[in-house]
């Protein structure tokens, strides 16, 4: 099978169906795929199981008499984090990049059709897949495309920036990070070599693929801000308070009623 087959977003029935062929191309995957082989993508070989029912439960804050030895508590949720995703969180960006847990670590259906534990935080959800190698043991769900779509917005129909001066262009989706954001999108990134700084491959394993223009919109707590969409995140401009990641995940969890 293809790198391009094994690394499809799948959409449809499970697997090859006549509608969708392998499913939705997934650029970076297909990217990481190329570059390291033992990477796991493959459709699962037959429809699976009925999706386990929401895990409400997993979203009920639990005492900080949890934090054991290995387990960090987070007393502004009440929610704990350890094992593979602790090491993940703290090794990538943290706070600052992923905010607090609001869930436990539980079981839930991935885009490809199987069950994966996860975990909930602001702005990212976790997804592990140990027959990986790290970092790719735990994989970031595409955020930016699924709350677009979940939302009733196409990203294909943003205007495209096309290539612009100082900018960096991205010939996959046509559109450009600029200015500050590209700044953000520089200094921040998953780890691979243990080097200073950012490569543009470790910047682009944690964000993904820029899929609109910069543009205004006005969010959940009613001020207008100017956004740039991503495949994993939504940057926005705050001003004074620079630029600081969309709260995707709580919004997520929102959308499938595990919090209020």
């Amino acid at each position: 099978m293809s790198v391009l087959t094994r690394s499809a977003d799948d959409r449809g029935s499970p697997g090859k169906d006549p509608q969708n062929g392998y499913g939705r191309l997934n650029l970076l995957r297909a990217v990481q795929l190329a570059s390291d082989p033992n990477l796991s993508f493959d459709a699962p070989a037959s429809p699976p199981a009925p999706a386990p029912p929401p895990s409400q439960s997993a979203f009920t804050p639990v005492g900080p008499e949890t934090a054991t030895a290995g387990v960090r508590f987070f007393a502004e949720t009440g929610h704990t984090m350890r094992g593979e995703f602790r090491i993940f969180w703290e090794r990538h960006g943290g706070l600052a990049i992923f905010g607090f847990p609001i869930s436990e670590t539980f079981t839930e259906r991935g885009e490809d059709g199987r069950d994966y534990s996860v975990q909930y935080f602001q702005r990212h959800r976790f997804e592990l897949h140990p027959e990986n190698k790290p970092p790719y043991n735990v994989l970031l769900s595409r955020l930016g495309t699924t709350t677009l779509a979940e939302t009733g917005r196409d990203w294909q129909s943003f205007a495209k920036t096309g290539q612009r001066s100082g900018c960096r262009f991205f010939p996959e989706t046509g559109q450009s990070i600029c200015g500050a954001f590209l700044r953000y999108w520089q200094a921040n990134g998953l780890e691979f070599d243990g080097k200073r700084g950012k490569s543009a491959s470790e910047s682009l394993a944690l964000f993904g693929l820029p899929i609109s223009p910069p543009q205004s919109e006005t969010l959940s707590d009613g001020r207008t801000y100017v956004v740039q969409w991503f495949e994993r995140a939504r940057f926005e401009d705050h001003g004074s308070d620079g630029i600081l990641l969309g709260l995707l995940s709580s919004d997520l969890a929102k959308r499938r009623g595990y919090i209020p």
